[in-house]
């Protein structure tokens, strides 16, 4: 796969999609090093391609490399406003901060454009988890603790005031 994307790249109209995408691959291929190499030289070859900032803050993020993420992922978000990926990652980097209301909003912002992410529905449930809102929300009388996909939807639904959560 690496070896498709390196002839690709060669003559290539767009070099520095095709470097994000090569870096994509050496990711899942747990080649952190080379992958953040092709996503510098992504980023410099066109520092507008918003894909390229978002992948590189994801891999920041990963590397805990806080600042630089949240500096690539603030840039994504600036050149693809509302991408729900690049508000999953930035919601995801803010949780790992414990910034559950940031990371709240992040989630529920990136379900608002694509309410079928599955990843946003998740870590939106984990953010209400981790910050007791569901336990609130829930009260004492809860008989039954539903998935975290489930709670998510149903969280994120109300919050936007398309449904309404009853309790018995």
């Amino acid at each position: 796969r690496v070896r498709v994307f390196d002839r690709a790249f060669k003559g290539h109209p767009q070099p520095a999609l095709v470097l994000t995408h090569l870096a994509s691959a050496r990711i899942e291929l747990g080649e952190l090093d080379a992958a953040m190499q092709a996503l510098d030289q992504a980023v410099l070859r066109d520092p507008q391609l918003a894909l390229a900032r978002n992948t590189r803050g994801h891999l920041r993020r990963r590397l805990r490399q806080i600042d630089g993420a949240r500096e690539d992922l603030q840039m994504a978000l600036q050149l693809a406003p509302g991408s729900a990926d690049v508000l999953n990652n930035l919601g995801n980097l803010e949780k790992d901060a414990g910034n559950w209301a940031a990371a709240e909003r992040c989630f529920l912002a990136a379900l608002k454009q694509q309410p079928t992410m599955v990843h946003a529905r998740l870590n939106l449930a984990e953010v209400l988890r981790k910050a007791a809102r569901c336990e609130i929300q829930l009260g004492e009388r809860a008989l039954f603790f539903p998935s975290d996909a489930a709670l998510a939807s149903w969280m994120a639904q109300a919050h936007e005031r398309r449904a309404e959560i009853a309790y018995d």
